[in-house]
């Protein structure tokens, strides 16, 4: 794997990143608090886009481009939303980063997600996963994804749960907010 370490952006970068999700609903916030892992470690399993397929249900494979820059985007192959580009817009290990996901058959146009690891100790921490979205495109998808992503969520966060030492984990998810039709 890359060091992807290497990707600390300024702190415009951090606050034009964090003002990109303030501009969209949180739909999901998934949590797991950790033991016997150093937040390092659980940030290296979150930070490496290869790892994907280890816990996330729907993710088939994930391509990282030749070259593997430390800003480049990478590709995950879904079930259901086929191939989506994820790039990165902050970077902050081992405590945040950002990023946006979008493809051709993906349902979600301004999908934006934060990983978030809160040391709390030696070997222990809280892992936090925000999703935040607002338009999708088709009603087929505005009445399918508030019933399949938060079960696919819980079940794929129970599975990272076990990899991590995982001690206690939760999912909250909203969309009474309406979703708008992209």
């Amino acid at each position: 794997m890359t060091d992807r370490r290497s990707r600390v952006d300024s702190k415009g970068a951090e606050l034009s990143a964090r003002a990109l999700l303030a501009e969209r609903t949180l739909r999901m916030s998934a949590t797991v608090a950790f033991s016997g892992y150093s937040a390092d470690q659980v940030f290296e399993i979150m930070g490496d886009p290869t790892r994907i397929t280890d816990w996330y249900l729907l993710a088939k494979s994930v391509r990282v481009e030749d070259g593997e820059a430390a800003d480049q985007p990478f590709i995950v192959d879904f079930t259901l939303f086929g191939e989506v580009t994820e790039q990165v817009l902050f970077w902050d290990p081992p405590s945040s980063y950002i990023y946006i996901a979008t493809g051709e058959e993906f349902p979600i146009e301004d999908y934006h997600a934060e990983i978030s690891v809160e040391d709390k100790g030696p070997d222990s921490g809280l892992l936090c996963w925000r999703v935040y979205f607002d338009r999708v495109s088709g009603s087929h998808h505005q009445n399918l994804l508030p019933v399949i992503l938060p079960a696919v969520t819980e079940a794929s966060v129970q599975r990272l749960s076990q990899m991590i030492g995982g001690t206690e984990c939760s999912l909250v998810s909203d969309f009474n907010t309406p979703l708008i039709n992209a």
